[in-house]
């Protein structure tokens, strides 16, 4: 929030500057007199002092901000709005119809008065950017970087289509720069860069490091098999089966499928988030006295596939007593 990071297209191609604290004040200052209760179109109506009747019907053009921003243009007041969100001075609730809402930082730069920059609105037009964009690919070749870059935000907006959710709520930026300077091609490499949870590795690692594969020349594949492991860094977490079927979409019988996996592999050695000890001692009961009928006596007792998790610890138990 507080400096430029030097790598983006923003910082490479800065924009003119100027100090934008009042702009903000204004725009702060209607959002709280509204209870934050209004979107950014309601919002500049206010400031430009539109006579829009749901406007007036809500009594927004009583407040101390009504009109105080004639000045700028519906476009401009837009642009400016979008930067406040960029640099964390609002938030958009999109549980709540888009309303934008003062955050924690915003409200400390409206009550002291912090000093805040903005970048000057340019009005965009079509030829121009397209002059410009023409005369740029003439003369610019991108660095590896910087393809490498637009590679992951174009999985980014793919997957934020997807789940109809803003871009940087799948990975921020500085996350996609961390990515583009690690280049991790597995999913424990995923899974270590900051700002990345186990939750976000087990959603959108598979995308990403494909493409990041791509980028390096190596095999884009990455696998089936790896789902098991997804599993394994979730229980690690702390998630249980239920919540890991969730978040994976898969069926619970399906997580359990996966645990006999880890187990054979000796991958997993604490069962005890897994299945009680009276579960286990009731499995190997069956086990002994029915041996061929164990999954239809214990169906209606306990979760399908939870008997085979029992068998393949007792089995790993095994092993290991074997072993040592």
């Amino acid at each position: 929030m507080d400096h430029d990071c030097g790598n983006c297209d923003v910082c490479l191609n800065p924009p003119s500057r100027f100090d934008g604290t009042i702009v903000v004040q204004k725009a702060l200052s209607a959002v709280v007199r509204v209870n934050e209760t209004a979107g950014i179109t309601m919002i500049i109506d206010i400031l430009r002092g539109a006579a829009r009747q749901e406007l007036m019907l809500r009594g927004y053009d009583k407040i101390k901000t009504y009109g105080c921003g004639r000045d700028l243009s519906f476009a401009e007041w837009n642009a400016y709005i979008t930067q406040m969100i960029q640099l964390g001075l609002l938030d958009i609730a999109y549980n709540e119809g888009n309303h934008l809402k003062i955050t924690s930082y915003g409200r400390n730069v409206l009550m002291h008065r912090l000093p805040v920059e903005l970048a000057v609105f340019v009005p965009f037009d079509r030829r121009t950017v397209s002059r410009r964009a023409k005369a740029s690919a003439e003369k610019q070749v991108l660095n590896p970087a910087e393809v490498l870059m637009d590679k992951l935000k174009e999985v980014r907006l793919k997957l934020a289509r997807e789940e109809k959710v803003p871009p940087y709520l799948i990975l921020t930026d500085k996350t996609l720069l961390e990515l583009v300077r690690l280049q991790p091609v597995t999913m424990d490499d995923f899974s270590t860069v900051e700002g990345i949870g186990e939750r976000k590795t087990v959603r959108y690692w598979r995308p990403f490091v494909t493409a990041i594969r791509k980028s390096k020349g190596l095999k884009a594949s990455v696998g089936s098999g790896l789902s098991s492991d997804e599993t394994l860094l979730l229980l690690k977490a702390g998630y249980n089966i239920d919540e890991i079927a969730a978040e994976k979409n898969i069926k619970p019988v399906t997580v359990y499928g996966h645990i006999v996996q880890l187990i054979n592999e000796d991958k997993l050695s604490d069962f005890s988030s897994i299945i009680t000890r009276e579960q286990y001692l009731r499995v190997m009961q069956v086990a002994k006295e029915h041996p061929s009928d164990v999954y239809d006596i214990l169906t209606p007792e306990m979760p399908r596939g939870l008997p085979r998790v029992a068998l393949a610890i007792s089995d790993y138990l095994l092993r290991h007593k074997a072993n040592s």
